[in-house]
Order: structure tokens, then C-alpha cells, then sequence
């Protein structure tokens, strides 16, 4: 969006609010695949979870001192996709005494993740933002709303236009009420 954004000759300034942040481990799920070694959804992200995240275990006292005691793995353990792949998760119910690899029922990967996530309507948001440059809204808007159109964006995605675009569909919209009534 970002580069079909800034080929409109008439924007300047085109900018998202995204910031990634340090790279995340990423960790998707191939449901199917789980259920089909018999490895149970929750019990994998209460492991990974422990894992990455950690958990308080206990506490220990040294005198008037009182530590928590977390059980974590080690960083460069957490955050090494092949690592965290190769460690094994129960399968085929809790007696059953199986285990899998996390890399058999998940894609682990690095990547970038939001610095901040913002929402529009309680749904994730990014915003692109542009300048224009004597060249009237409509103009802009309307190649604008060609390129987004290009795009063919997937389901669950949309693209929504704000400011000042927001103010012209909707004194349009008035417009075209007050001539009919």
C-alpha cells in the first residue's frame, strides 16, 4: 500500500504509524496437523508460554529477603526458532506418555512485530498517512481509492479513509440529501 500510495504524483509525505519493534518469535499453529498427532491447543500454549514468557514457580527466603523464583528458558534458548522447534510437547492425551516436536505441529519464525498496536472499530489498525499537493481531494481520493482497489486485499482486511477524505464523503453525502429533499 505503502509504494502504490507514494506512485500518486500528487502525494507528499506518504508515512504509516508502524514501527516495528525488535524482532518477536512468531509461532502459527497448523491446527489440523495438532489434532491430528493428538497435541492439545491449550497445553502447547501453556508450555510455550512457560517457556518463553516464564512462570512463578515458588519463592524463596534468605532471611528478611524473598525472591520469586520463575521458571523460564534461557534467552538465547527462547529466541531461536530451531530451538524452541526441537523441544518436545505431550501428544495423545495426558497418559498416554508421547511427545512431538513444536516444529511438527508449528511454523516458528523471527519477525518484526508492532511497537504499539492501534485500533479502529476494536479491530488492529495501521494508518497511512499523506499529504497533498495543489491538487483538489477528489482527485487524490479517487486514484487513491484505485490503487487500494488494486491491491485485492484479503478477507478480514479493509482499507478505510480518514480526515479530511471522511469530510468529503460525508459533505457529499449532505449535498446530495439536500437537493433531493
Amino acid at each position: 500500500l505503502m509504494a502504490k500510495a507514494g506512485s500518486i504524483r500528487v502525494s507528499a509525505d506518504v508515512a504509516p504509524n508502524f514501527e516495528p519493534t525488535h524482532p518477536e518469535l512468531r509461532i502459527n499453529v497448523e491446527r489440523a496437523r495438532a489434532a491430528d498427532l493428538g497435541v492439545n491447543i491449550d497445553s502447547l500454549a501453556t508450555n510455550l508460554r512457560t517457556l518463553v514468557g516464564g512462570e512463578e514457580v515458588s519463592e524463596y527466603k534468605d532471611g528478611d529477603d524473598q525472591f520469586i523464583v520463575r521458571l523460564r528458558l534461557d534467552e538465547p534458548y527462547r529466541n531461536d526458532p530451531r530451538t524452541m522447534g526441537d523441544l518436545l510437547v505431550p501428544a495423545g492425551g495426558p497418559n498416554s506418555g508421547r511427545t512431538v516436536k513444536v516444529s511438527d505441529v508449528a511454523a516458528l519464525s523471527r519477525e518484526s512485530g508492532p511497537a504499539s498496536i492501534d485500533r479502529y472499530n476494536r479491530q488492529r489498525q495501521i494508518s497511512v498517512n499523506a499529504n497533498i499537493d495543489r491538487v483538489p481531494l477528489g482527485e487524490v481520493l479517487a486514484a487513491a481509492q484505485e490503487k487500494v482497489a488494486e491491491l485485492n486485499l484479503k478477507p478480514g482486511y479493509q482499507a478505510v479513509f480518514g480526515g479530511s477524505a471522511r469530510d468529503l464523503a460525508q459533505a457529499s453525502n449532505n449535498f446530495v440529501i439536500a437537493i433531493v429533499l
